[in-house]
């Protein structure tokens, strides 16, 4: 998709970054790709992705409050970030719920 911008004239990382979030948007929503290969094909566009439980943090940049944004709207769908599932505090959580 990417690729399809650049020849519509994105070209700044600003604009990449953009049409990556509404890449991001589209293909997920639609089930046809996960975040994680989206981000990690923008690299090749020169996008930072940085994979691991916190790589949320850096999947539109232009929006420092981006993080804090989904925070808010996973947790109103009853969800939390990566970086929750990913924590020691999850792994305890879940050893004290198991039978």
């Amino acid at each position: 998709m990417l690729t399809q911008f650049a020849f519509l004239g994105f070209d700044t990382k600003e604009e990449l970054y953009t049409a990556r979030l509404a890449t991001l948007g589209w293909l997920i929503d639609t089930h046809s790709h996960t975040s994680h290969e989206i981000l990690f094909s923008s690299k090749t566009f020169g996008l930072i992705y940085e994979p691991g439980p916190k790589s949320h943090e850096t999947v539109y940049p232009n929006d420092p409050n981006l993080t804090e944004k989904l925070r808010e709207k996973q947790k109103n769908n009853g969800f939390k970030l990566p970086d929750y599932y990913l924590s020691a505090e999850h792994v305890i959580e879940l050893s004290q719920n198991s039978p």
